[in-house]
Formats: structure tokens, sequence, C-alpha cells
């Protein structure tokens, strides 16, 4: 096995190019030093220099070698500072998945700031459904997850990093689309397009128990897993959605977002097991609970 001790002697000899200087430099005697560099090419099994009484050069192989001993001698001075980095969580990666409205919403500036302040950091991001993201943070196949409020259960520790009105999403033929603002009890004849109960309980449960508040039973004419699709189908004609604010972004043609009055709100949660010890995971949580991502 290779000696570290006798590469960084090598690499003083290779750059010197003359032993008695490199041992000066070295703080040794030359005798000593002859012998470490003998050692090595012993170990090596090749002639590291060539040696003459006016000079002393590299051969081929003591040539390969130094280029090499520059990078593993690098790496390794570099060894205990990455260790420490990684225990703080300065580098190594965070797995994050994500529910359907956080695209729209926290993830794009959570992810653009956090890599600006831990570039060192790689990041892996996966869509996923809320129930799928809380069984994949309890098993450690994800670290992050970024999520509505309420949809993450009593094991996960959670910080609120967004918080945001519901919108309601109209054709831009319906009768209330010039509108400055609507009251949610104007809609009680329209039809409603909800998302999913099984893709977000937390969202289809926040607008249906709204129309209730506001005097009537949502006539629901489908319900999909897809934002997309409700945007399609309310740009067509067919129907109206309440959406989160955040949704004003997408734009389609056919499609106009009015404010609601005394709108419901939500809130998007950072979530993470307490079991998981992956340093950089926990940076991202303190990072993302302390900045102002709204």
């Amino acid at each position: 096995m290779l000696d570290v001790r006798q590469l960084r002697y090598f690499v003083t000899v290779a750059e010197t190019l003359h032993f008695g200087r490199a041992a000066v430099k070295l703080h040794m005697s030359q005798p000593p030093l002859s012998r470490h560099i003998a050692m090595l090419e012993k170990e090596l099994g090749v002639s590291l220099f060539e040696r003459t009484s006016r000079r002393v050069m590299l051969t081929a192989a003591g040539a390969q070698l130094l280029r090499d001993a520059h990078q593993l001698l690098a790496t390794l001075d570099e060894m205990p500072g990455r260790a420490r980095a990684a225990d703080r969580g300065v580098i190594g990666a965070v797995k994050v998945g994500f529910t359907m409205y956080a695209a729209n919403s926290v993830l794009p500036g959570l992810v653009r700031r956090f890599r600006e302040e831990y570039p060192a950091v790689e990041i892996v991001l996966r869509e996923i459904l809320p129930q799928e993201l809380v069984a994949e943070l309890l098993e450690n196949k994800l670290d992050i997850g970024i999520t509505l409020q309420g949809e993450t259960g009593p094991r996960l520790e959670t910080r609120v990093v967004w918080q945001e009105p519901l919108c309601v999403a109209l054709p831009a033929a319906h009768r209330h689309a010039e509108a400055t603002s609507i009251h949610l009890e104007e809609l009680r004849q329209d039809a409603f397009i909800l998302v999913s109960r099984d893709t977000t309980s937390v969202l289809h449960d926040i607008v249906v128990a709204s129309c209730r508040a506001a005097g009537f039973e949502p006539n629901i004419i489908l319900e999909t897993h897809l934002q997309q699709t409700i945007i399609s189908l309310v740009a067509e004609g067919l129907a109206v959605a309440l959406v989160p604010d955040s949704m004003r972004k997408v734009r389609m043609e056919g499609l106009v977002y009015r404010p609601l009055i005394e709108a419901p709100k939500i809130a998007q949660v950072v979530a993470f097991a307490p079991e998981n010890r992956n340093p950089s995971a926990l940076a991202m949580m303190e990072f993302a609970a302390s900045m102002n991502l709204e």
C-alpha cells in the first residue's frame, strides 16, 4: 500500500529535481529522503528518477505518478474540510418530493434561493401524491416534502412556508369575468370542476366546505388529479373552479382569474421525518422556515 508521506516526499523531489534542496524543504537530511524514494520505487516496481552525477530527471513513470499524486494529495487535503462541510449540510444531496400546487408557489423560489446559498448540495426533485409523499418521507426515500398543510399526518415535522387565498378560475365569457371580485354565493348556479379528493383531500374539502358555508352545494361535474385538466375545461366554458391564487401564473386563452371576497386560504408546508439525519435536509428545512417565500 502506498505511503502518503512517501508520496509527499516524492512530489517535493519531483518538483525541485534535486534531493538536497528537497531535503531542506522537508526539514530532513538527504539519506533518509533517498531511502524513502527507493522504498517507493520498490513498492511500485518502477524507477521514478534518472539520476546522474549532474542532474535528476523524472522517468515516464515518475511524470505520471507526479500528475496522479498532485490529484490524490489535493483530494486528501480537502477531505477534512469536506467532511466537516457535509456534517453541516453544506455539501451533500437532498431528495425533495412535492405535490401539484407547490410547483406554482413555494417550490421555485425555495429551490432557486437554496441553490444560491448551498451550491454544493444536489437537489433531486420528484412530483408525488400527498399520501405517497408521507410514506416515502417516513421510509427515508425522500428527505423533504412540500405539500398542503393538513396532508402530512402526526409523524412528520412541518414548517409553514407559504400562505395564499383561493381565487376563482372562470371562462372568459362568464357573466362575472369582468368583475373586480366575486362573492362565492354568486357561483351557486355554476358547474364546478374540483381536484379529486385522493389527489389532495385538503383543497377538495376546503372548496366543498366553502360552498356549503356560502349556502349551496357545489354542482361538481368532474373531479380530476390534473390541474391542466381543470384549467383547460374551464377555458372551454364547461365549468368554474376554485384554485390557489398562485395558479394565476398559468395562462390560457379563454381563461380568467378573479379574486374571491372573504376567500378561504391554504398553506404550504415543508415536511420531514424526525428520524431523518441528513444534514443537508435539515439545512433546507431551516432555510425554508427562515425565509419569506411569498
